[in-house]
């Protein structure tokens, strides 16, 4: 039975009233969504380019991407100026009914993230602009993205879940393993090297001997590379180190650092687009679940 039967059966007022609060819910927190994005799209829209030898504060720069050293992304082998591998795993919020025509609702949780860079430049005919990249968020396409569910079926797959074995073992060992090892070594002891290649040792061991339980789960990989030579446009805060060095960073007052390959205006109508959206489904289902509520 899926929810809109449900809720529509008259011989089950109690299910209605609950699966009506739950549309609310959801409808409230879609318009919440849509407010947040409006806010984003304002302060992008609010960016406008700078002059790199004049301006500091938030600005806009586009340029082709430099690095010095490229770095070797983890999944993809793509040699880049900066990397971000994105795991996520897919968790069932809530299921209606358990019968046959049972619907499950789905939602990606974040349980890996890693990125990699040492910063790079943003180069054009007149200057060069350098990017340290902590905190900048992607707007453009993955140069992978995969889904695997349950146990891998060839090579690639296996290779996939392997990195994640590696690279995230299992949150609650790591949980209990912070934990025992702060309690049972002081500061002191902690900070010894040798101490510290014993640790190494046996964590690597404990990870071989109990991976990551990845049987019956679907989880999303996602890698993102910033490529040399590649033309791409950032919003950020460009600020001058210790050495007068000119930086370009995250704007810590309104959090826009962004990366896109995309042009301005339609960088701001995609986001505008999403703001929309989330405002169409939030407002259609707080009303839906109010009329429920209403002639029930």
């Amino acid at each position: 039975m899926t929810i809109f039967a449900m809720l529509l059966d008259e011989t089950l007022p109690g299910e209605q009233v609950i699966g009506a609060i739950s549309i609310l819910a959801l409808g409230l927190a879609g318009l919440w969504k849509a407010w947040r994005q409006f806010r984003r799209y304002r302060s992008i829209r609010s960016v406008t380019p700078g002059d790199r030898e004049g301006v500091e504060g938030l600005v806009r720069i586009r340029g082709r991407a430099q690095a010095g050293t490229l770095l070797i992304s983890p999944l993809t082998a793509t040699p880049c100026c900066f990397y971000r591998v994105e795991i996520d795993e897919d968790r069932t919020a809530f299921t209606i009914d358990s019968g046959p025509d049972s619907s499950a609702s789905s939602s990606w949780h974040r349980i890996y993230q890693d990125e990699g860079a040492s910063g790079f430049e943003l180069a054009d005919a007149r200057s060069r602009m350098r990017v340290y990249p902590k905190g900048l968020n992607v707007e453009f396409d993955a140069t992978m993205e995969r889904e695997i569910q349950s146990k891998p079926k060839d090579a690639r797959d296996e290779a996939l879940i392997d990195y994640l074995k590696r690279k995230s073992p299992d949150p609650f060992r790591n949980f209990l393993w912070e934990k025992t090892t702060s309690l049972l070594l002081s500061p002191e002891r902690a900070a010894n090297p040798q101490i510290q290649e014993r640790l190494k040792q046996r964590r690597a061991r404990l990870e071989r001997e109990s991976p990551r339980e990845t049987r019956e789960r679907h989880f999303r990989f996602r890698e993102y590379c910033v490529v040399p030579g590649q033309e791409y446009e950032i919003a950020g805060r460009i600020q001058s180190d210790e050495s007068s060095e000119r930086l370009l960073k995250k704007d810590l007052a309104s959090g826009i650092f962004l990366i896109t390959t995309e042009s301005s205006s339609t960088l701001e109508r995609k986001q505008l687009r999403m703001a929309l959206s989330f405002a169409g489904w939030g407002a259609g289902l707080s009303l839906f679940g109010l009329l429920i509520l209403i002639f029930r």
